[in-house]
């Protein structure tokens, strides 16, 4: 279990994870979240896990959903959409909307210590964009990204 306790330990935003490394619970609440944090697997059969885990995940959320809404449960149905919104966009919650788009890290990062929201960066030229981020041509790019 030595790659999925680094997933636990590196790419895990909700802890702690119950049962462990060694319980079928705990393995798939770590591989759903190393799944939304965009983690890179070396082992095959992590991979393959995954794959069937997000696949099944993004079912039984939005089946739940269903439920939610038809019996009148708001703050369920708030928190299973945006489960449902995440599994779909491979995003965080709380993460920026432009992680979606393979931004380089550096790029985002710079975005998320100047605080550009997706507001402030509709009222943006390319070139504010691109001087935001220390790379010119990033701007119209960004720009692109932002009209979608």
């Amino acid at each position: 279990f030595p790659e999925l306790e680094g997933l636990r330990d590196t790419h895990c935003m909700i802890h702690p994870i119950e049962g462990g490394v060694e319980n079928s619970h705990g393995k798939v609440n770590i591989l759903l979240q190393a799944y939304l944090s965009r983690a890179e697997f070396k082992n095959f059969a992590l991979v393959s896990d995954s794959a069937y885990v997000v696949k099944n995940a993004s079912r039984i959320f939005r089946g739940l959903l269903e439920v939610a809404m038809y019996r009148g449960y708001p703050e369920l149905t708030y928190e299973l959409l945006l489960w449902c919104k995440m599994l779909d966009k491979r995003l965080w919650w709380k993460q920026h909307p432009l992680h979606q788009f393979g931004l380089k890290p550096s790029t985002m990062y710079k975005l998320e210590e100047k605080n550009a929201t997706l507001d402030r960066l509709v009222d943006m030229s390319a070139s504010e964009i691109g001087n935001l981020v220390g790379h010119m041509r990033m701007g119209d790019t960004i720009v692109d990204f932002v009209s979608r």
